[in-house]
């Protein structure tokens, strides 16, 4: 029963550090969603500049990422499927992001 699914939410925190940084060169932040974790591939972005969060699932049930009050389609990726979640950070600052699905509890789900 859908009732009967938890969804877990994993919250952990992204960085950004002011405009004079260097740690990022491009526009697009990978994200990968599997049963047991969510990985994001850059975690210190500079504030203001514009970026394309390529969210990618990776699993055999649908799986929802948001961050910044922008997110997936509500009822999650279908499997093997990406979306494009455009997202810009006004100010520096750590911004929490979620990665969400059906049925999920497990510990690695959860980082900083």
């Amino acid at each position: 029963m859908r009732s009967a699914l938890a969804c877990v939410v994993v919250m952990v925190c992204l960085v950004l550090v002011g405009a004079g940084s260097a740690a990022v060169t491009g526009k697009t932040i990978g994200v990968k969603i599997y049963d047991s974790r969510c990985t994001v591939s850059k975690k210190a972005l500079t504030a203001g500049q514009a970026y394309d969060f390529v969210v990618f699932n990776a699993v055999v049930s649908r799986h929802a990422f948001k961050i910044n009050g922008k997110r997936t389609p509500l009822l999650g990726l279908p499997p093997d499927n990406l979306h494009i979640v455009p997202v810009t950070f006004a100010k520096p600052g750590r911004y929490p992001y979620q990665c969400t699905g059906a049925g999920q509890g497990k510990p690695g789900m959860k980082g900083m």
